[in-house]
């Protein structure tokens, strides 16, 4: 057995690969500590070969896709001719598209298919021009076959995987590399034993006569290797008859896992985000001033992205395949399972918040447990620019509770759109206030014409929770007062309209809302009490209503915070936007101004 102490959350991600590539549960865990046989490792390239095609699987994937997109294609059509154009053109491309994706490689590296592989993409084609979907049926049914055969599916999923995932650590290193693509599987799983597990089960097994003081299997080893330590020993121990252990002890540590020996320099090569060829990056300009690690550490670091979720997210104004991690200090079973849940949610539903809300749903705490650290990783890398963004934040477990809580004034399903939703999560577990992005959505919605404000006032409620650590009272919030007084005021000013052919243009409510929703905003946002006090009471005076001493209130700083005339502000906005749509008004109670 072979002890593996996980503290970091770059080893971390390759313990939970591990563990999720062991089916048999030959694995023990116990804490941060992993126990792997080391037959284990000597099966690791089958059994890690044969977990990327079945979790990442191409033919089922397309499977997936031509099933779908027929199914609605037939709902599009109706007594042989299409009804619903759109919907025909956009599902027709998709099918499209994947067959020629698909059997395009499949002709590449398949020769014997290569003529009906052709032909099935040509008649596909035709099918969707026809309007024959007996026809496409038949190509769909045949292409699908091909595709899920298992060679063809091996062979085409690991050049997938390699090229979107593994290569984000590892670059183009042993069978990463584009020439190997032609290789076979059973050549490619070759590559990976003789470049990563022959060396790696080479140290372990030494180490396991140093244990044991076995200097004859030692020898036999040593002797009957040409890699590695095995290698290195012999050039400085040409003319030796024997082992001697003292060598190994000499051995600089491994800098990344404890009790296994440096015998790597740490580059590019080992682990993409965190490591540089440069010399300049080095103390005297010498890569012998390397930090060194293990065969056991550089394994642990290639297979790194398969323990993380990988998805398309929006960097500034692009889209970038990003992995995402969440790091339980001092528990890799725990970590497993976090991540487990996440990426399932992800597969679901595509939504980062739902995902980190379903990674939490089962935390249990055992009185007077110790509160764990949950780190949040998200990284990606950009192999030409030599380039990597990569982000850190603390899981705060009173935030992931917020979410949780199910509290009468917060449903984080009720905010929309998506994107607006990923941005706040985002930015609350960077610590961030969220205001800047409640202002910035008030604005769209205001000049869009939208009627959805019961997301500001969901987002509003959320920062007050975040605020208040959780903290959640029976009263109303300072949100629900103030989106109330906001909703009362534009029920008792702008009552609906008739407008007769003789009368004169007049303005629709809407527009003359919005124009003092501006006036609002902008006040607000700039910070100018003064300036949003006069014209609430001015609206107050126009509709015949008393003013609340909360509004008289937030001209004193002392009595109101900035942070308080922020929600203030933005809830009354809200309100008085609303259209007191039916589905609004059965949540929203009436607030007396």
């Amino acid at each position: 057995m072979v002890k593996i102490l996980i503290n970091d959350w770059l080893f971390s991600m390759g313990a939970t690969a591990l563990l999720r590539m062991d089916e048999e549960h030959q694995i023990k865990c116990d804490g941060n500590v992993l126990d792997v046989p080391i037959e284990w490792f000597e099966s690791l390239p089958e059994r890690f070969f044969d977990y990327l095609v079945r979790t990442y699987s191409m033919g089922a994937r397309r499977k997936e896709q031509l099933d779908q997109s027929f199914r609605k294609i037939k709902l599009s059509i109706e007594n042989g001719k299409v009804k619903n154009t759109d919907s025909y053109k956009f599902h027709g491309d998709i099918i499209n598209n994947t067959l020629k994706e698909g059997l395009d490689r499949v002709a590449k590296y398949f020769p014997d298919y290569q003529d009906e592989a052709t032909k099935l993409i040509l008649e596909g084609k035709d099918a969707l021009k026809q309007i024959d979907l007996p026809t496409l049926e038949k190509v769909i049914h045949r292409a699908i076959e091909i595709l899920n055969e298992p060679e063809i599916d091996q062979k085409l999923t690991i050049n997938v995987v390699k090229g979107t995932i593994l290569s984000s650590s590892g670059g183009q290193v042993s069978f990463l590399n584009v020439a190997k693509n032609t290789l076979s599987f059973k050549e490619q799983i070759a590559v990976f034993r003789k470049d990563f597990i022959d060396p790696l089960v080479l140290e372990l097994k030494l180490q396991q006569c140093i244990e044991n003081n076995d200097a004859d299997t030692a020898w036999k080893l040593i002797q009957e290797s040409d890699i590695g330590i095995a290698e290195q020993w012999k050039k400085k121990n040409k003319k030796a008859k024997s082992i001697d252990f003292s060598y190994f002890e000499k051995l600089p540590p491994c800098s990344g896992i404890e009790g296994q020996w440096g015998t790597l320099a740490y580059q590019e090569m080992m682990f993409m985000p965190l490591a540089s060829t440069s010399f300049n990056d080095f103390y005297n300009g010498q890569m012998t001033s390397a930090p060194l690690i293990s065969t056991l550490a550089r394994l642990l670091l290639f297979i790194s992205p398969l323990g993380c979720t990988s998805y398309r997210k929006t960097i500034g104004r692009e889209e970038h395949f990003v992995f995402s991690f969440l790091h339980v200090e001092g528990d890799c079973e725990e970590t497993r399972k976090r991540n487990d849940a996440f990426a399932r949610a992800f597969r679901r539903d595509n939504l980062f918040s739902t995902a980190l809300i379903s990674s939490h749903e089962k935390m249990i705490k055992k009185e007077k447990e110790r509160e764990t650290v949950t780190l949040l990783i998200e990284w990606v890398t950009f192999n030409k620019s030599k380039k990597t963004l990569l982000e850190y934040r603390v899981v705060n477990e009173k935030f992931i509770k917020t979410l949780l809580s199910g509290s009468t004034h917060f449903d984080i399903n009720k905010i929309f759109p998506y994107a607006f939703r990923e941005q706040l999560i985002h930015e609350a577990l960077r610590n961030n206030d969220t205001k800047t992005l409640i202002f910035e959505e008030m604005r769209r919605l205001i000049t869009d014409n939208s009627k959805n404000y019961y997301s500001i006032k969901m987002a509003l409620n959320l920062r007050e929770l975040i605020l208040k650590e959780g903290q959640t009272v029976e009263q109303k919030t300072l949100t629900d007062r103030m989106y109330g007084r906001g909703q009362a005021l534009q029920k008792k000013l702008f009552k609906p309209q008739t407008v007769q052919e003789s009368e004169e243009y007049t303005s629709p409510n809407e527009k003359k809302i919005a124009t003092i929703a501006y006036r609002l905003l902008n006040a607000a946002k700039g910070g100018n009490r003064e300036v949003f006090f006069e014209t609430v009471l001015r609206l107050h005076l126009l509709a015949n209503l008393p003013i609340n001493k909360e509004f008289t209130s937030l001209l004193d700083r002392k009595v109101v915070s900035d942070h308080e005339f922020a929600t203030m502000s933005l809830a009354f906005i809200a309100g008085l936007m609303s259209q007191f749509e039916s589905k609004e008004q059965k949540e929203v109670e009436e607030v007396e101004a």
